[in-house]
């Protein structure tokens, strides 16, 4: 937001008005939901935070899946370091593993700490990958999933 200029900046946070006087001073005075805040601004510049750009890597949704195989049918690559992030959600209860490849060998293990996950549940897991590397997935027991996965650079 460019806030050259303009005493008074308008913006929302969750549908909440905000408002911030940024006139001739090193102060920023704002409100949320009618409680002041100030924030004291050094050096005259105010420090931005950039959030990463998630890309979708792979999804299935409502699929149907058989125990055991692949969920996708080929691999995803990871083209640079990221954190990936899976959701998935499965038609009834079973263990998600990730197959990662490197090169020709293949790794397989649980999400979970290897305990099943519940049907019609949503769950959510995180791994820091290199670049290089190929990933896959597999369910130990036959139903519809859903699962998304996304890729952040890291």
């Amino acid at each position: 937001m460019n806030v050259a200029n303009a005493p008074t900046v308008l913006a929302t946070i969750e549908g909440q008005p905000i408002s911030v006087n940024v006139a001739n001073t090193p102060t920023v005075l704002a409100t949320i939901e009618g409680q002041p805040i100030s924030v004291n601004v050094t050096g005259g510049t105010v420090n931005t935070v950039e959030q990463p750009n998630a890309t979708l890597l792979g999804q299935v949704v409502n699929g149907s899946i058989t125990a055991n195989t692949n969920i996708f049918t080929s691999n995803l690559s990871i083209t640079q370091p990221s954190r990936i992030l899976t959701v998935a959600a499965a038609g009834v209860s079973g263990t998600l593993s990730l197959a990662l490849t490197v090169g020709t060998t293949t790794v397989q293990n649980y999400f979970n700490s290897g305990n099943p996950l519940n049907a019609n549940s949503w769950y959510e897991f995180s791994i820091d990958l290199p670049s290089g590397v190929q990933i896959n997935y597999q369910y130990t027991s036959s139903t519809t999933i859903t699962i998304l996965v996304l890729s952040e650079p890291l």
